[in-house]
């Protein structure tokens, strides 16, 4: 399998390695979790594991991807570890990628549309700033609603700890 590079809205581009990690016992690949995409001959379908993304060093970022025989009864799906190397300024952004499968016989190509990374230097979420002061109490805890926005057109973000200090 072979990625193809990527443009990202005018500003970047991101090149993929591929490596072969060896045949999955599955044949389900759920969504949200997964995202798919087919061949354009419909032979192959490719899924991204979007729980598997992580940045790693420098500003590249890697994720699971497997690749299974689009006809029904497919008991296994090959399992590839993708390394994006992002190079220019861009937000992080779901793009059209295409991708490359060559089999023994087959010959295929396709396109998925999938998010890519870049470790930009500019805050992924916007605090609506408060025309106010809130009310907290010295005493205990005071529940504070803070309005957050997600800066990139997606995917989304999701909060996971808040800390608050003077």
């Amino acid at each position: 399998m072979r990625w193809l590079l990527v443009n990202v809205k005018q500003e970047g581009s991101v090149s993929f390695s591929v490596r072969f990690v060896g045949f999955e016992g599955r044949a389900d690949f759920p969504q949200p979790r997964f995202v798919p995409g087919q061949t354009d001959d419909g032979t192959f379908r490719l899924y991204v594991d979007l729980d598997s993304i992580q940045q790693v060093r420098f500003n590249a970022f890697t994720f699971t991807a497997y690749v299974a025989d689009a006809k029904p009864g497919g008991q296994k799906a090959a399992q590839f570890q993708i390394t994006g190397n992002p190079t220019g300024s861009f937000r992080d952004a779901p793009v059209r990628v295409s991708f490359h499968i060559k089999d023994t016989g087959s010959n295929a190509t396709g396109v998925i549309l999938m998010p890519v990374y870049n470790a930009t230097k500019t805050d992924l979420l916007q605090v609506e700033e408060q025309k106010e002061p809130a009310y907290v109490s010295i005493s205990g805890n005071s529940p504070v609603l803070l309005r957050m926005g997600n800066v990139p057109d997606a995917p989304g973000i999701s909060v996971t700890n808040l800390a608050v200090s003077e």
